[in-house]
Parts: structure tokens; C-alpha cells; sequence
């Protein structure tokens, strides 16, 4: 958008100063441009500033604080005659020239010096009556490697007068070095975060953009680098710049404060904050009352991970994640401690326990981890307690390194683990396994065997898991939060990216309800059944039904015995093939239908353990021709026309952190598009709203107020505002964890073939406690 031109009373010459003829045609064109007026003097005072070379800072910071009214651009600065322009291009501002305010002297300088191709500074004088701008490479060089002094003579005075304007009273312009117009664009003075940037990186960094990305995206609406007109250093150190106002106290004050006001705002928002004898911050954990809510739902099953590392204080960032009925991962609290000892876990097992009303879940999955069985042993008594698989089958590929068949001792691995139906069954294949692969001696295999039950899911099928086999919930959900937050960032960064994660969480829940409600699933059979669950099942449980439906072709049944009166008994053979092996597998499973009461139940133990029905039921369902299921095999929890407690709280996080610059320019902004959205269809819409704003920038730029006020704040904080208590809470140290250092953290080639989100890099720790090899 073009700018207008100035007001005309920012030059002033003396008409009765002798002038040569170049001078006196420069005159007249300042006075056309500018409205110059006589002076009474007949000559020019040239005065002589004190200076202190001791204090000299760059002109850019100068013009940061006086504001974005300093950078205007050409047709602002010298009017619309372009010959005047390159005029005073070519000679700069010369002396007797007299200007309204300082603020004009610098843009005015800052633009001759930038087409010439140097930098420039304000140097301090004795008094404020004095102003003196020189070249940026003024002053005596110092004995450091690499200087930009080199005393360059060139230099501007000015003077205020009795009137208030500023006249220049000398201007030498003579370097002792090169200038390099085209490499203008560099020089800090010429560098400069207009308040529009300045928004755009603020919003940035609070939706966790990372800054090279903000950058680049601001060089592309900006028409390339050259035209952003600051460079990546100047935008970082604002964004540090704003994260220090922003919470200006430690980390731990900082989060503190944050957790009152959401308290404040919602009395059922949960926090505890421990602190040590040194008054440092060791543990910390917070719930939302969503997820309180949530929990009285969904507190059948959930998992506890402790492995990913947020901060840059190496606190474990540990997540209590359910599954709701979308399938989806939800969370139910988190904590970052100090350390992983049971004491800590204790802690936070107790003190989560107490906040939701002392329900203990039903069964719980963590890591392998002695400290985190200790304190679930002892907090969650009646919870059932299961490791992590995943974990376990990824160590054997390490384990088995020194066997000769290497990869075929995998694969009977996982066969056993997964194709053991039965105790007995598992039992058996367990031990010819170790037998084929001499394996009697190997402390690895003696060690998982003794904790058997713990871990393989034959032991624990019959169950309700909600498909969990692994804490890969948890680790999803730190892989959520790998976009907005890393191992370097600090508590209260951290904090304030969690809050705008979890709302992006429950838009994605919100999404998925919209998409059950307003968009349900069709069906891919026409058996009555399959329409029965999709009138009551969520879309993505409904998909997960289907995969069963489409397996049914795969099945063979063949009739046992059959009682019409109690029960009969189906031998179904399915068919499964995979790329892992050269043929078909099939699998044998035996399925039970008592006929009274509508009672099926198969050794696959998948309804048990998923609550859904497995195909093998189905193709059950399809040869008795049933068309109706009794309601007991449908969940509470996978429907969808149940009332859920957590829609109906809202979230008051995420958001209210931006500062107040930001939200005046941000509320100007909204009207500026609002008036481009109704003008962008019409030609001559456009031209009325520009010539309006053309107008509105002139009158901004005479207004003449009574008193200036500075609507920055920078120098406290808009974010909070609560007190967080007489007595300071330190921030934590950082963490010594254990097991190998992150660095040189081991990864088998099963989890860099597989990722599964465990190699991402930011925010993953090492090898997690003791565990049994």
C-alpha cells in the first residue's frame, strides 16, 4: 500500500543564508516538498557537541523504541518529485536543513545512508539539545580481531531550536572506506522488525512454530529476504526477547502463576507443585477438569509413560493416556519430575489418585521399569499391572545377535508371542524355542519367563485393554507434542505450548465427533448385525468392525457339536497371510454360541480384549443366519449415543498469553480485512479503499497529540497477573537420568526399520531405568 507524503512543515532553510547556485535550487526544492520557512539568522550556527564515547548504541534500537513511525519509506520522507529525491540522495541532508523532530532527522539520514550503502549510529551528548548521527564505523578501532571502527569522519550535528524543530548545523560526508550500497540490507541500522513482523512472530511462537519455518514463511508474504528488512538473528532475538517479558519470573514462579490463573478460571483445574528443603521445584502435575470428567468414562484402561524428556532441565515428562470412544488417545494427567525413583512415582500416583475421587483404573500399561512397578504395587493395588510388549520383542533383536540364524530366531520369537492361544500352548512353544536355539542358559529368556504373566498377552487377553499391547498411546501422544515443543525448551515455554497441544487435541476429538454424528459410517455388508453396530457404534470403532466383516471371507467353519438346548461348538480355520512368511498361515480357533441368551464366545478372546467382535464370531453369525445381537456385547464405551460428561466443559487454556501490543494491532488488523474481503470483487472498491487509507495515514501522520504514551509494554509482563506467593520457588536442577546418556542411546534395527514415532529425535531420552536382561 503506498504511502502519502508528509506534512509540510518538516524542512525549514534560511532564505537569507548565502547560498551557491546548486544550494539555492536545493532550497527551492525542499521548500516545494517540505514547506521550508525563512529563518531571521543570516547565518549558521555551528554548534560543538560534547560527546561521550563511552555510550554509543545502533541506530535500529533508537528507532525500535520511538516506534514504526521512523521507518517510512521514500515517497513519505522526500515527496512525490522524484528528481528532488535523487537530489538529496545523491548529497544527503545538508546543513541549515531543519526538521520537525529527531525522529525525522533519523529516517531522513537512515535512508541517504542506505542508498550510499553505510551504517550509522547516535552518539550521546552532554545535553539533550545535541544530536549527533555518524557513520557506523566512526570511532577508534579497539584491539579486538575483528572491528568495524576504523574512525570514518562522517558524521551529522544538529541542534534543537527555541521552536522545538532540529536544524542541521554541519554534515561531513567523507568516508575512509568503501561503501557497499548492495550490501545494504545487512547493516544493523538498516535492519528494523516493523510491528506487523513483530505480531506474525509473537503468533508464531505461540502456535509452536519453529522460527526458521516463521521466517521463511514471512520472506515468502514479504516477496523475498531482501524485503523483510530484518534478518533471522533479529527476529530470534525477539521472539527471546518477548518470552522474557512475557514471564519474566524462573521457570518455576512462571508456571506457578500460570496454574493459579487456570485455577482461577476453572475451580476443578487440579495442580500440585512439590517443593525441596533448598526450595527448588522437584515435582510438578496438573489435570484439566476435561480430563477428570473424561475419566469417569474411560477409566477401564490406561498407560503411563515416563520417556520423553521436554525441557531443557531433562525433567521426564510423564502422560496418563486413555482411549476414548473414537479410539482415540486422551489425556488424563501429566507430571514432570525430578527424577525416577518409586518415591517420585509414588508421588504422583497418589496424589492423581486422589484427584479423581480415588477410582483406581481397572488395568494399567507402563515400561519395564522396577521403580514404576514398585509404586503401582503400592498406590494401585487392585489395578492390573502389564508391561510394555513392544519394548520387550524390540530388545530381541539385540539378544539374539549371536545366534547363527539370526532372523529366522526373530520371527519364532514373535510366533510364539502371538501365536500362543493358550497357557498350555505358550508353555510348550516357549520351550521348544529354547530348545531349537540353545537358549536354556540365556539369562535375557530365563528373566522374561519369570514375569511371563506381566507381559505375554495370553496371560492377559481376557482382559479389557482397549487394544493397548504397548504404551505406544503414550508415545503418540508425545509425538504430538513433538510439534510444539523439544528438549530445549524451558518450564514455562513448555507449559504454554502444552496448553495450545491440548487444545489441538480436542479439535481433533471434536472433528471426530462431528464426523459420527453428522457423517456416519455405511455399511459394507448387508447383514442386519453389521447394521445394527453402526447405529450405535462410533465411525472409528465401526471401522475396526469392519475389518473383521471383510475377514470373514478368509474363515472356514466346521460344526463340532451342536445342542440346540445349550451349546454348540465351531472349529474355524482362518487363513492369514503376511509378507514376514513365504506361506499362508492358518490358524485354528474353537467358538462357543449358546443359543439361549444369545451367548458366543471365542478362544481369540478379541471381544474380551477390544470389545469388538472377532471375525470368527461373525462368520458364526452368518452360518446361524442371526440377525440381531444382544446388547450386552455392545460396549458403553464405543457408543455414540451416550452422553459424555467432557464435551460439555470447555477448555480455558491455550490462548490468553498475548501480549497487549498484540492484541490492539491485531483488533486494527481484523478491520483492515474486513474491508479488503468486501472490497476484493471491484476494481473500484479497491481504488476507494486505498485512496481512504492514503488518507487515514496522512492524518496519522500530522496527528499532533497532547501527551505521547507509549503503548508498549516492555517492561512487564500482560500474561499474568496473579501473585504466585511470598515465598519464591527456585527452578529445578537439571536431571541426571538414567541409563546410557541420550546421545549414545542404543536402537536396535527393528526400531530404526520401524520408527513408530520412537527416533524422533527431539524431546527422546535414553534408556529407561532398570530393566530385566
Amino acid at each position: 500500500m503506498a504511502s502519502p507524503t508528509t506534512s509540510t512543515q518538516d524542512y525549514h532553510a534560511n532564505p537569507e543564508t548565502p547560498l551557491s547556485t546548486g544550494d539555492a535550487v536545493r532550497r527551492d526544492m525542499m521548500h516545494e516538498l517540505f514547506g521550508s520557512s525563512a529563518e531571521s539568522e543570516n547565518s549558521m550556527e555551528h554548534e560543538v557537541m560534547n560527546e561521550d564515547d563511552g555510550d554509543s548504541y545502533e541506530l535500529s534500537n533508537q528507532i525500535e523504541e520511538d516506534g514504526d513511525e521512523n521507518m517510512e519509506d521514500e515517497e513519505d520522507l522526500f515527496g512525490a518529485d522524484k528528481h528532488a529525491c535523487e537530489e538529496l540522495m545523491k548529497n544527503g541532508p545538508q546543513s541549515g536543513l531543519e526538521f520537525e523532530s529527531r525522529e525525522r532527522i533519523f529516517a531522513t539520514y537512515q535512508a541517504f545512508a542506505k542508498v550510499k550503502g553505510f551504517s550509522i549510529i547516535t552518539r550521546t551528548a552532554r545535553s539533550d539539545k545535541y544530536l549527533l548521527l555518524s557513520c557506523g564505523r566512526a570511532r577508534k578501532p579497539n584491539a579486538k580481531k575483528y572491528t568495524k571502527k576504523i574512525n570514518c569522519p562522517t558524521r551529522l550535528n544538529a541542534i534543537k531550536q527555541d521552536n522545538g524543530n532540529w536544524k542541521i548545523s554541519t554534515f561531513c560526508n567523507k568516508h575512509n572506506h568503501d561503501l557497499e550500497p548492495q550490501l545494504s540490507e545487512f547493516m544493523p541500522a538498516h535492519r528494523h522488525l516493523t510491528t506487523h513482523l513483530k505480531v506474525l512472530l509473537e503468533a508464531y511462537d505461540r502456535a509452536g512454530s519453529r522460527l526458521c519455518k516463521s521466517v521463511r514463511t514471512m520472506e515468502v508474504l514479504a516477496g523475498g529476504p531482501s524485503n523483510l528488512g530484518a534478518s533471522t538473528r533479529d527476529c530470534r532475538n525477539h521472539v527471546d526477547k518477548m518470552r522474557r517479558l512475557r514471564l519474566g519470573d524462573g521457570d518455576a514462579n512462571a508456571i506457578q502463576k500460570m496454574f493459579k490463573r487456570l485455577q482461577q478460571n476453572d475451580r476443578d483445574f487440579f495442580y500440585l507443585i512439590d517443593i525441596g528443603d533448598d526450595s527448588r521445584l522437584r515435582h510438578v502435575m496438573w489435570i484439566h477438569p476435561r480430563s477428570r470428567a473424561a475419566y469417569q468414562d474411560f477409566h477401564d484402561v490406561v498407560s503411563f509413560d515416563t520417556t520423553y524428556l521436554v525441557n531443557q532441565y531433562n525433567m521426564p515428562f510423564g502422560t496418563v493416556v486413555g482411549v476414548n470412544h473414537h479410539h482415540h488417545s486422551i489425556l488424563l494427567g501429566c507430571c514432570l519430575l525430578s527424577d525416577e525413583r518409586a518415591e517420585s512415582f509414588k508421588w504422583f500416583f497418589s496424589n492423581w489418585l486422589d484427584a479423581m475421587g480415588g477410582v483406581q483404573p481397572t488395568a494399567i500399561l507402563s515400561d519395564q521399569d522396577e521403580s514404576i512397578t514398585i509404586a503401582l504395587r503400592e498406590v494401585l493395588p487392585d489395578s492390573i499391572h502389564r508391561f510394555c510388549l513392544w519394548h520387550i520383542v524390540s530388545k530381541s533383536s539385540k539378544k539374539f545377535r549371536g545366534i547363527a540364524n539370526f532372523e529366522m530366531a526373530c520371527l519364532d520369537f514373535n510366533r510364539v508371542i502371538h501365536g500362543s492361544f493358550s497357557i498350555p500352548e505358550f508353555e510348550n512353544n516357549w520351550l521348544d524355542f529354547q530348545v531349537k536355539y540353545n537358549l536354556h542358559e540365556n539369562s535375557w529368556i530365563k528373566n522374561l519367563y519369570e514375569i511371563r504373566q506381566s507381559w505375554v498377552p495370553v496371560y492377559s487377553k481376557h482382559i479389557f485393554w482397549a487394544g493397548m499391547m504397548s504404551t505406544q498411546r503414550s508415545e503418540s501422544m508425545h509425538a504430538f507434542f513433538d510439534n510444539y515443543i523439544n528438549s530445549r525448551s524451558t518450564l514455562k515455554i513448555f507449559v504454554e505450548q502444552y496448553e495450545i497441544c491440548i487444545v489441538d487435541k480436542i479439535r481433533k476429538e471434536l472433528q471426530a465427533e462431528y464426523s459420527t454424528k453428522c457423517r456416519p459410517i455405511t455399511c459394507v455388508s448387508e447383514f442386519k448385525w453389521e447394521s445394527q453396530f453402526a447405529k450405535v457404534y462410533t465411525n472409528n470403532i465401526m471401522e475396526l468392525l469392519q475389518k473383521q466383516v471383510k475377514k470373514i471371507w478368509n474363515c472356514n467353519l466346521i460344526l463340532l457339536e451342536s445342542d440346540s438346548s445349550s451349546m454348540d461348538r465351531y472349529d474355524i480355520t482362518e487363513t492369514r497371510t503376511s509378507s514376514k512368511y513365504p506361506s499362508p498361515n492358518e490358524l485354528h480357533f474353537m467358538v462357543e454360541h449358546r443359543p439361549v441368551g444369545g451367548y458366543f464366545d471365542c478362544n481369540c478372546k478379541k471381544f474380551e480384549n477390544k470389545g469388538i467382535f472377532c471375525c470368527h464370531i461373525l462368520k458364526v453369525l452368518v452360518f446361524k443366519k442371526i440377525d440381531h445381537v444382544s446388547e450386552r456385547y455392545i460396549l458403553r464405551r464405543w457408543r455414540k449415543d451416550v452422553y459424555r460428561p467432557h464435551f460439555s466443559i470447555s477448555f480455558a487454556g491455550a490462548y490468553p498469553h498475548m501480549s497487549k501490543e498484540y492484541k490492539q494491532f491485531q483488533e486494527m488488523e481484523q478491520e483492515f480485512i474486513k474491508c479488503s474481503n468486501l472490497a476484493i470483487d471491484s476494481e473500484e472498491k479497491i481504488s476507494f479503499v486505498k485512496d481512504k487509507f492514503k488518507e487515514i495515514q496522512r492524518d496519522l501522520k500530522r496527528w499532533k497529540p497532547a501527551g505521547t504514551i507509549s503503548l508498549r509494554s516492555q517492561n512487564t509482563s500482560e500474561a499474568i497477573e496473579i501473585d504466585a506467593g511470598n515465598i519464591p520457588i527456585l527452578d529445578p536442577v537439571v536431571v541426571t537420568r538414567k541409563g546410557r546418556p541420550r546421545t549414545a542411546r542404543f536402537k536396535d534395527p527393528a526400531e530404526n526399520r520401524k520408527g513408530r514415532g520412537r527416533g524422533r529425535g527431539r524431546g527422546r531420552s535414553g534408556v529407561r531405568g532398570p530393566s530385566v536382561s
